[in-house]
């Protein structure tokens, strides 16, 4: 038993996707990735809504959650191969404060410091690197 949506992003191409409450209601989005084309879609009175789509500069490869300590809701993370960057979406749409950031994998947020900073944990081809946010 299975059924079907349809997404309206970018080019349609090299769709990748992430599941994953980043509008803060409670409820899971539908977050899709083509190309550079990055969209969040929720549902709104029995519909599916499109809260925003934010197109890149640059191709992406990669779409994931990224759970921020003291946050409810998830952000947005996307990596891209060619630029070896990473970048965290907030929820509408915007890049955060400090990214793009030098990476060529997924990455996680965790409190490392011991002042309670948040840190970028991420790797750059074989190292690994920790940003201080």
């Amino acid at each position: 038993l299975g059924f079907n949506m349809y997404f309206k992003v970018g080019s349609g191409e090299n769709i990748k996707f992430c599941f994953a409450d980043v509008i803060g209601d409670a409820k899971y989005d539908y977050n899709v990735l083509s190309n550079n084309s990055v969209a969040s879609f929720t549902y709104k009175n029995e519909l599916i809504d499109n809260v925003y789509e934010k197109v890149l500069t640059y191709p992406q490869d990669e779409i994931f959650a990224v759970t921020i300590p003291g946050q409810k809701k998830s952000q947005i993370g996307l990596v891209s191969k060619s630029r070896k960057q990473i970048t965290l979406l907030e929820e509408y749409g915007q890049i955060t404060k400090s990214f793009p950031l030098a990476g060529t994998t997924k990455f996680s947020i965790s409190k490392l410091f011991v002042d309670g900073s948040n840190a970028v944990v991420t790797g750059y081809d074989n190292y690994v690197y920790v940003y201080r946010l």
